[in-house]
């Protein structure tokens, strides 16, 4: 049914998407047990912590996406055996997020009001989001590490210290959410988002650590600490547009959400428990998705770009399987799965937005695959370097197809949830297609190269490109 070169290819993707997907399933799952802890804390404490973190995301997604272009060198360095040139960009990515804490200071000061409004009921919205934003630097530390070691195809290492820095965010949520009588004040959602920044301090640490170590410094140069402006140049060229869309892609989610919120609240709630559903289920998207950028990023590096239509038909086949998976676990348990979010609900609330969330558990498949297409072409994009035009393609999309249809026919007509959620799969629809006519259309081969070969014929080279497509 299948050949032996794709079942090959099939394999050497999932030996590097699985530990890549474990290591988001962990983080994913840590965001859902917090949304879950809050919840049963209290319907308020939920639905604050969703309102302050997708406007917190955008700030660190972007420092994330900008610093983890480091794995686009390291992966291409890799694929062209330029071992020795592997630590420098790491080194400039390293920098910039240790430089950005004046920056990220300079926002937690007047953002928070600016966002949420100086009333008093948005205090707690206010402070959620100043401690994001005070650790945003070390999200950036951490994406520019954790670059180095997949760009290599060695992920157990970030994998076991996700997981890790997560079981720390368990073992400190619940006390710091509920307190403990006699030794522990109850923070509500703060105790959160505490709990979660410590994780992240742990994790960057033993991180940079590793980095260090004799091997890495001998084998692929990561005692190359010294700022080169170049290299710096060129790895802020193609990261800022990464970035810049991540802060616009999450900035139009946290309208979304504050549109939702404004409806009213079983609007807010609907839409965060789904959110929860796709946050718990996102793994598998992100984890396949840098896994490609790596196995791209090695066929540029090697000069072999006609291997790069078939990792993504791996990819493509992969997300088909996980997403009937997906729906059918929805189908057998999505009634004890919404049972857990409505257990402090009055059964008249729970009865009202029972039937929304049950349409919310079936479009979430339907939008987790064709975020799935949309992310695996977007890695292979991004590992040659065609990060342009996923800013204005992804920023038309999002904006387009979803922000601003919502506005017009939910918000401003007072729609239903059911109507937000069909916009929101349509946009994903839209966006998947987008980003395969960009791949098919070869555009990217012009800026694919980053790193220098001895030999001179590169542009020369036929690829066969077309011929695999066809395949």
């Amino acid at each position: 049914m299948f050949s032996s070169a794709f079942c090959n290819q099939l394999l050497n993707l999932w030996k590097l998407a699985l530990p890549l997907m474990l290591s988001s399933l962990s983080g994913m799952a840590m965001v859902f047990i917090d949304r879950l802890i809050l919840a049963r804390h209290s319907l308020e404490a939920h639905n604050i912590a969703v309102e302050a973190t997708n406007v917190g995301w955008a700030f660190l997604a972007a420092i994330s996406a900008l610093a983890g272009i480091s794995q686009v060198f390291v992966s291409q360095n890799a694929g062209a055996g330029t071992y020795k040139n592997i630590g420098k960009p790491v080194w400039q990515m390293i920098w910039l997020s240790l430089a950005s804490t004046i920056i990220f200071f300079a926002i937690s000061i007047k953002c928070p009001e600016w966002i949420f409004g100086s009333e008093e009921s948005c205090a707690l919205k206010r402070s959620y989001f100043t401690y994001m934003i005070y650790f945003a630097p070390l999200h950036g530390l951490f994406a520019a590490l954790t670059g180095f070691y997949i760009g290599l195809n060695r992920p157990i290492i970030p994998t076991c210290l996700v997981i890790g820095g997560n079981l720390i965010n368990a073992l400190l949520c619940y006390p710091l959410v509920f307190g403990v009588e006699g030794y522990i004040d109850s923070y509500g959602a703060m105790g959160a988002i505490i709990a979660t920044c410590a994780a992240v301090t742990v994790q960057a640490v033993f991180l940079l650590c590793g980095f260090l170590s004799q091997r890495n410094r001998i084998e692929y140069g990561t005692d190359q600490w010294k700022i080169n402006i170049p290299t710096l140049r060129k790895a802020i060229t193609i990261g800022f547009p990464n970035a810049f869309f991540n802060i616009l892609e999450i900035t139009g989610w946290a309208l979304f959400y504050k549109m939702m919120s404004s409806l009213s609240e079983d609007h807010l709630t609907v839409a965060g428990i789904v959110q929860n559903i796709l946050i718990l289920s996102f793994f598998f998207n992100e984890g396949m998705s840098r896994a490609i950028i790596a196995q791209a990023g090695h066929a540029i590096g090697a000069q072999q770009l006609d291997k790069i239509p078939q990792i993504l038909k791996a990819g493509f086949f992969s997300v088909t399987i996980f997403c009937i998976i997906l729906g059918f676990c929805l189908f057998c348990g999505y009634d004890s799965l919404i049972g857990l979010f409505l257990k402090n609900m009055s059964e008249e609330q729970a009865n009202t937005i029972y039937y929304a969330l049950v349409f919310g558990c079936v479009n979430a498949v339907i939008y987790k695959y064709f975020e799935g297409i949309r992310m695996i072409v977007a890695g292979a994009l991004i590992a040659a370097a065609d990060t342009v035009f996923l800013l204005t393609a992804g920023v038309a999309c999002v904006w387009l197809g979803m922000v601003i249809p919502v506005y017009f026919f939910v918000y401003k007509t007072g729609g239903s949830i059911e109507k937000a959620l069909t916009i929101c799969s349509l946009y994903t629809l839209v966006a998947a297609i987008v980003y395969l006519w960009r791949f098919y259309s070869k555009a990217w081969m012009r800026s694919a190269q980053l790193v220098d070969h001895d030999t001179k014929n590169f542009e020369s080279q036929n690829f066969n490109l077309e011929n695999e497509i066809k395949c």
